[in-house]
C-alpha cells in the first residue's frame, strides 16, 4: 500500500512538474452578489455545525 501512495504521489509530482496541469488565471473579479451568496451560504453552514445546504 504504501508504494502504492508513493507511486501515485510521484505521478502527481510529475505532472505538476512538467506543468501538465494547468490552472486558470483570474481576470476578473467575482461577481459581488455570487460571492456575497455563498459567503453567506459558508457563513450559514459554519453555525449549522457544517451541514451546507442551499435553501429556496
Amino acid at each position: 500500500m504504501d508504494s502504492l501512495c508513493i507511486e501515485i504521489e510521484n505521478e502527481i509530482n510529475e505532472i505538476i512538474n512538467n506543468k501538465g496541469l494547468l490552472v486558470a488565471e483570474k481576470n476578473v473579479d467575482p461577481d459581488p452578489h455570487t460571492y456575497s451568496f455563498w459567503n453567506d451560504e459558508v457563513t450559514r453552514a459554519q453555525k449549522n455545525g457544517g451541514r451546507l445546504f442551499i435553501s429556496r
